[in-house]
């Protein structure tokens, strides 16, 4: 959603357990980082190397309403370019 996101493995709506509370591993930015969103809905998929197999090339952008931030997801590397 726009403002939280999940750590899944095999597929998306199948979150990992969370290892400090043994909960799904869903974050919400509601409740550390109030009036923050994901401009768009994203998916990024990583293989067991670290490199983006899904979502690779693309840009995420957080705002707040009035500021935003975007960083960069390196295809074939992972590499989070933060401008």
């Amino acid at each position: 959603s726009t403002t939280q996101y999940e750590i899944y493995d095999t597929s998306a709506g199948n979150p990992i357990t969370d290892p400090s509370t043994q909960g799904s591993m869903v974050i919400n930015l509601n409740s550390d980082y109030p009036n923050v969103a994901f401009a768009a809905t994203y998916q990024v998929e990583f293989n067991s190397l670290g490199a983006p197999v899904i979502g690779g090339g693309g840009s995420v952008t957080l705002g707040n309403g009035t500021e935003s931030k975007s960083f960069s997801l390196t295809s074939n590397t992972g590499l989070i370019n933060l401008p």
